[in-house]
Formats: C-alpha cells, sequence, structure tokens
C-alpha cells in the first residue's frame, strides 16, 4: 500500500488551515502488492483536538497495480494552535493499524519563511 500525490485544498488558496476553514485532502492510494485488497479504508486524523476529519470511506477493492483517488474533508475550529498541525494516514483497524504516510499542515497563525509550500512530510 502507498499513498502518494497528496495535496492540500483550502478555500481561501493561502495554503495554510485557518480558523473555522474547511479544506480538502486528496491523495492517490495504491495497492504495490501481487493480490486484491479488499475493504480499503483509509483512516485520516490530526493530533489536534481543533481539527475535525471527515468520517472514512471504505472503498470495495484495489486491485494489483491499481489505485484510487481518495478525498476527504477536514474543518479547523476557530481556536487553532500557533503550530504546523500533524497528520497521519492510517490503514487498518485497532492494533493491526499501519501508519502509511505522516504530514504537517501549517495553520493561518504560523508563519514560515523557509518552507513556502503547506506540507512536510515526516
Amino acid at each position: 500500500m502507498a499513498v502518494t500525490n497528496l495535496r492540500f485544498l483550502d478555500a481561501n488558496g493561502n495554503e495554510c488551515l485557518d480558523p473555522n476553514e474547511q479544506a480538502t485532502l486528496v491523495m492517490d492510494v495504491y495497492n504495490r502488492g501481487i493480490e486484491p485488497l479488499y475493504n480499503v479504508t483509509p483512516l485520516i486524523t490530526c493530533e489536534s483536538s481543533r481539527v475535525a476529519v471527515s468520517p472514512a470511506a471504505t472503498v470495495e477493492s484495489i486491485q494489483p497495480g491499481q489505485g484510487i483517488r481518495y478525498k476527504t474533508s477536514i474543518r479547523a475550529s476557530r481556536r487553532l494552535p500557533d503550530e504546523p498541525l500533524l497528520f497521519h494516514v492510517n490503514f487498518g483497524t485497532g492494533k493491526a493499524q499501519v501508519r502509511a504516510k505522516s504530514f504537517r499542515i501549517r495553520t493561518g497563525a504560523w508563519v514560515d519563511y523557509v518552507i513556502p509550500f503547506s506540507l512536510a512530510f515526516l
């Protein structure tokens, strides 16, 4: 399983998640294995309780060598931390979860003059 082409699309186009803003995360999820994957559910979480992520959708199957484009909505509360937000993309359930990718999104209150792009991968 691979997560690629991760994009953050915010309403005002400033590449930051601002207070009360709704935005979209878009990513491609590929099956890099040799067997079909069934009931694939990307679980996207944010370490800040001030950001809500829409409920996960389950993809019926992904054939070997194939991929899907997955979209989810996120919404910031009116009070955001003054630092980048850490997000994770996991697959599986319970203790069997596997982390596929982690990334950060800047908030409108956080200014970074060195990294002009809003996603920073870990």
